[in-house]
């Protein structure tokens, strides 16, 4: 039978809020001795006594947990943001528990009502969509949250992102550079504040080159492996198809490739490719592919931080990570034609 409190105050002959103010390090502060304290350790540790986590979460109001939501666990950008959380979390002595939506705002708030009961002290969203809806309660309790990778229009509150624009200017402008002029924009979820960023920057890139702007070589279909691969077949069935394309997440660009190679087509002699994030494809693939690349590390660490200050107290953060061009092969240039 597993010991509980209760015995040890018997065994002790002390009571049992004694006990729980000893185990949980307190009695000094409330004048306990000194020989008490030790005599009901020293029978805790003979009864290998453990105390209720629960328990003393409840008595404390602390659990000592963090949930993470992500869209979708199987892209390596967002398992990199959940492993660099949860290294840092467990270094503050916080576990994590981690919840994914498949980008379905039903599961979002099912995840949320799911970690409201767990007793998580905050939570780090990757939201999936751009309404307040499932966030504006949070709000509304001051409970302490901070948003990864997008963050919701009309809720201040805290968040850590790539530098979604300027990332998506300078990729295109580097097409522009090398030729091209017919580029085509393959993005995902209309409603995400990472998307609509990334087609601001391609838009600004477009305008401030003086380039034309053609409505049928922008898709916002979502940013899953299928999106890529719808989106990249029909802009090749198009009668004048674009030189280059931005796949605005790494899985759009990996859709990408596989189409490409299914019609038969070569990188980049029959079209150029270059995408924000990237996978082992991009890396080690055949030819490897130009990447606008996020420190998915650094944005999991950054938003732990923030989450266990905001707990302790701190004030919001709003916190933009830089990014990095990576050239490699997957860009052909062409002879520059005003």
């Amino acid at each position: 039978m597993k010991t509980t409190m209760k015995d040890i105050a018997e065994l002790a002959g002390v009571s049992r809020t004694t006990v729980s103010r000893v185990l949980s390090g307190n009695y000094k502060k409330i004048r306990i001795s000194s020989k008490t304290a030790e005599k009901v350790l020293r029978i805790s540790r003979a009864q290998d006594f453990q105390p209720d986590d629960l328990a003393k979460s409840l008595q404390s109001r602390k659990t000592k947990t963090i949930g993470v939501i992500v869209p979708d666990i199987t892209n390596p950008f967002f398992a990199e943001i959940a492993r660099s959380a949860e290294k840092y979390l467990d270094a503050k002595n916080y576990l994590m528990i981690l919840c994914n939506t498949d980008e379905q705002l039903d599961t979002e708030a099912k995840c949320i009502n799911l970690l409201l009961a767990k007793r998580v002290e905050g939570m780090i969203i990757c939201p999936s969509g751009f309404e307040d809806g499932n966030f504006a309660r949070l709000n509304k309790k001051e409970f302490p949250f901070v948003f990864i990778d997008r963050y919701v229009r009309g809720l201040n509150c805290s968040y850590v992102v790539s530098d979604n624009y300027n990332g998506a200017k300078q990729a295109v402008q580097y097409f522009i550079e090398r030729g091209h002029r017919r580029i085509g924009f393959l993005g995902g979820r209309e409603d995400s504040s990472s998307n609509r960023d990334r087609k601001k920057g391609y838009y600004d890139a477009l305008s401030e080159n003086k380039i034309k702007y053609f409505p049928e070589l922008e898709l916002n279909l979502g940013f899953d492996r299928e999106s890529g691969e719808k989106g990249m077949e029909l802009f090749l069935k198009l009668k004048n198809k674009p030189t280059a394309v931005f796949a605005a997440n790494n899985f759009l660009g990996l859709g990408a490739v596989l189409s490409i190679r299914k019609n038969g087509l070569n990188i980049p002699a029959d079209i150029s490719l270059l995408e924000f994030d990237e996978t082992d494809l991009s890396r080690y693939g055949e030819p490897a592919i130009t990447s606008v690349n996020q420190n998915a590390k650094n944005i999991g660490e950054k938003a732990a931080e923030i989450i266990l200050k905001i707990i302790g107290g701190g004030k919001e953060e709003k916190v933009i990570i830089p990014v990095k061009m990576v050239e490699r092969s997957s860009i052909q240039i062409l002879s520059v034609k005003e």
